[in-house]
């Protein structure tokens, strides 16, 4: 079994079932989510504090990480089988565009790709609001280093991962529907 993490705003108890549901799925370790007034660099925090930890305890391996919203399918394991080639797994995410992957809430990330995140993103230490969101941030690490990506297939990505309807969004504050 991979590492794993989940991002977990202890204060929602709302989420406290899926939470213990992914952590008896997967064998996670809750990392407690970092929060902002602005959502986007409280998220981003959160995960790059997960990048931190998994290097310093897992150091060669690739790592889970999911956010305390997401369910996971029942086959989710088969989806990862062989996929330690890629760089970036996105498992779960709300959109994808030309350029950017949006609402990543289950990834798998290799070394490689996490020490390129931090190493970027210490780069940009000095102007915290103009880091940028973290999918903005790893979807143009993935462009510019030639990270292998993989993710399902845009009318198939629900039945790998995907985030529980009718909870609020710790970013923007709206509600899941």
């Amino acid at each position: 079994m991979l590492p794993a993490f989940i991002i977990h705003n202890s204060s929602c108890s709302e989420r406290a079932e899926i939470v213990k549901q992914l952590q008896s799925m997967t064998g996670a370790t809750i990392v407690e989510a970092i929060m902002m007034k602005d959502g986007k660099q409280g998220c981003r925090s959160s995960h790059l504090c997960v990048a931190r930890l998994a290097r310093s305890l897992h150091p060669n391996k690739h790592y889970l990480v999911f956010e305390d919203d997401c369910v996971l399918s029942e086959d989710w394991k088969y989806c990862i089988e062989g996929m330690e080639c890629a760089d970036v797994l996105y498992l779960g995410y709300n959109d994808k565009s030309r350029d950017v992957t949006f609402g990543t809430h289950a990834l798998m990330i290799s070394p490689k790709a996490r020490d390129k995140i931090l190493s970027e993103t210490e780069k940009l230490a000095p102007v915290v609001e103009n880091k940028g969101a973290y999918d903005h941030i790893l979807s143009k690490l993935c462009r510019q280093e030639g990270l292998l990506t993989a993710m399902p297939p845009p009318d198939e990505k629900e039945n790998w991962a995907y985030q529980k309807k009718g909870l609020k969004s710790q970013i923007t504050g709206n509600l899941r529907t």
